[in-house]
């Protein structure tokens, strides 16, 4: 993103409606959906001035506006930005679930490792993408997804000690607690 930081700004000035967003190799603009769609085409010719160009299969116009004809598909219920969902309520429900879904899918993997790696890899790994979610999400949206997801946390953390079965209360809240209190 240095390398074509001038070129976002240019983008940025010249249509101060909108707001270009970059990190790593991933451009977000944000703004009225016509002033972005201006902006695309902008960015799309500077870009391609340096040897660049939009994967236009990983572009999407989010907007509830009816009357916008683009090139690029338009979504109306939400988009994914930094792997944080953005949208309507129901669709932020159902990534977060989907999301989960991925990062717990690792859990299957953990005993082939020993304890004291499979407790590493569950604190790194795993914990800390679902903590991800959590800041940046409302929480009422996403209770239930975090319930299931901590569920299968514990339940790795029970097989990687030695296959106990249940957690003694104080031993759930003390996982929650931050790691220099906890």
């Amino acid at each position: 993103c240095l390398g074509i930081s001038s070129i976002l700004k240019s983008v940025s000035r010249e249509i101060p409606t909108v707001s270009v967003v970059s990190y790593c190799d991933d451009i977000n603009v944000i703004g009225p959906a016509i002033d972005c769609l201006r902006a695309k085409q902008l960015l799309s010719e500077r870009l391609g001035i340096v040897g660049l160009s939009f994967n236009l299969i990983k572009s999407k116009l989010f907007t509830r506006e009816v009357d916008i004809i683009c090139d690029i598909p338009i979504v109306r219920d939400g988009i994914e930005a930094m792997g944080i969902p953005i949208g309507t309520d129901e669709f932020v429900s159902r990534c977060v679930r989907e999301n989960f879904a991925k990062m717990t899918k690792i859990i299957n993997y953990l005993p082939a490792f020993g304890s004291n790696h499979q407790f590493h890899l569950l604190r790194s790994c795993i914990n800390n993408r679902g903590i991800y979610h959590i800041r940046c999400i409302r929480p009422e949206l996403i209770v239930n997804e975090c319930i299931d997801f901590d569920t299968c946390v514990d339940q790795a953390l029970l097989k990687a000690a030695d296959n106990a079965t249940v957690f003694p209360e104080y031993s759930k809240l003390a996982r929650h607690l931050p790691e220099a209190l906890g």
